[in-house]
């Protein structure tokens, strides 16, 4: 991805286990940039290491690119280590050609942009206090549980919304489809 994006990396961090650049490439791509290679068993994925090393050398500003692959079990995984991370860095999210994902905080200001769809999904068993404007479904004081979906889907109705939340813990996912 960051190839493609011609995006040269500070620090390059992986078992290498699922790298599609051959040896030779990946040598010619790493060689201005540190390079930590992790064996593969191991007690947490790459990303979540990854992760740590950020924080770890200071980065306080963290995206993630090819985080909602084709593996769902990392998906899942990759969106629990955004709220884990959250509150040691300033932001976090997870970005595609359709989505950004990032943790829901106490005030959330959202603007439009190329999205239509912003969904409000709890992490916790429950969001309290859930308070909306700007969106198509408007909450006031509201509850969103976990295992359910009334958060997913709301729509944009103006150019800035605002998302406040008392107390849990969750994601918001903006959609451009």
């Amino acid at each position: 991805h960051c190839i493609n994006m011609d995006i040269n990396p500070q620090i390059w961090v992986g078992d290498k286990d699922s790298c599609i650049l051959n040896d030779k490439d990946f040598e010619r791509y790493t060689h201005n940039c540190k390079v930590i290679k992790l064996n593969p068993k191991k007690d947490m994925t790459d990303t979540e290491y990854a992760f740590d090393v950020a924080i770890q050398n200071g980065f306080d500003e963290i995206t993630l690119i090819g985080a909602l692959g084709s593996r769902f079990d990392h998906t899942i995984a990759n969106l629990y280590l955004l709220k884990k991370v959250s509150d040691k860095v300033k932001s976090v999210c997870i970005v595609d050609e359709k989505n950004v994902i990032f943790p829901i905080e106490k005030h959330n200001v959202i603007r439009k942009g190329n999205f239509k769809y912003v969904s409000i999904i709890p992490l916790s068993e429950k969001l309290c206090g859930v308070t909306t404007t700007g969106l198509f479904y408007e909450l006031d004081n509201a509850t969103l549980e976990k295992y359910t979906s009334k958060g997913v889907s709301n729509e944009m109705t103006q150019d800035v919304a605002v998302i406040d939340v008392d107390t849990g813990d969750g994601v918001i996912i903006l959609s451009g489809d």
